[in-house]
């Protein structure tokens, strides 16, 4: 896009100034930054330092749409899965970090798959365009025709903006013995209408002994899960010690 004019930097953001490297030493490079939209085709060039108005032949690259992980031309559960697996960090073919790193406008800001990525692929499924999705992003084109989704062209309709919830957390037993295990149970309420969240648990202190996160697990068993009744999708990162859950569709 011409509007969007703008160099490649050594870690993939987009600079004013030129960046020089060897075409060797570049290797692969994943370009981010909000002047990186989904759907949109960008002509590629390179300069060189002795002269820069020796420029190479244009090169052309289309995006993917919005929410299309794996460039199938649609959101689907494939998409969910891929945001799911990534937030485990296991990544399977065609599904990559790069991919599955949605948010936020630019996603090297987090450098995480999170709820935010998975909120992301389920408003694209619900034919939420791009700017309607992450309303804070900017688009590098003036007065520009709504970013589509990968399920339909859509006006760039906000999704629905949910009250925030409160979060208690009870510890049983309250005290435990060298060696002994204590569970954690967290609680959601008021929540209004949630959409999806996303948790996470450190461990520290301990006056006898280092406390040390074992499991995590969601208990969708519970009659008060929050989304109990509910079609829902979930995701757990024990290595971490982050958990997600999100209404499906």
């Amino acid at each position: 896009m011409n509007c969007a004019a703008r160099y490649v930097q050594s870690d993939g953001t987009l600079g004013t100034a030129p960046f020089y490297k060897t075409g060797i030493d570049w290797g692969t490079v994943y370009v981010t930054g909000e002047e990186i939209i989904p759907g949109k085709q960008y002509v590629v060039q390179s300069e060189l330092l002795a002269d820069p108005t020796d420029l190479s032949d244009k090169r052309r690259a289309t995006t993917f749409l919005w929410g299309d992980t794996d460039n199938s031309g649609i959101t689907e559960l494939a998409d969910l899965i891929c945001i799911i697996d990534g937030y485990g960090r296991l990544f399977m073919s065609p599904c990559t970090f790069e991919r599955a790193n949605l948010y936020p406008c630019d996603p090297q800001e987090d450098n995480l798959i999170e709820i935010g990525d998975l909120l992301a692929v389920l408003d694209a499924y619900n034919n939420y365009s791009y700017l309607g999705s992450m309303p804070d992003c900017s688009n590098p084109c003036p007065t520009p025709p709504p970013v589509p989704s990968a399920g339909g062209e859509t006006p760039d309709e906000t999704p629905p903006n949910p009250a925030p919830g409160i979060i208690t957390m009870t510890a049983t037993p309250s005290t435990i013995a060298p060696g002994g295990t204590v569970t954690i149970d967290l609680f959601v309420s008021t929540a209004g209408d949630l959409r999806g969240y996303q948790a996470g648990l450190e461990t520290n202190g301990g006056t006898r002994g280092t406390l040390t996160r074992t499991s995590l697990e969601i208990d969708t068993e519970d009659p008060n899960f929050v989304f109990d009744g509910l079609d829902y999708i979930t995701a757990v990162n024990t290595t971490s010690g982050r958990w997600a859950a999100a209404l499906y569709p």
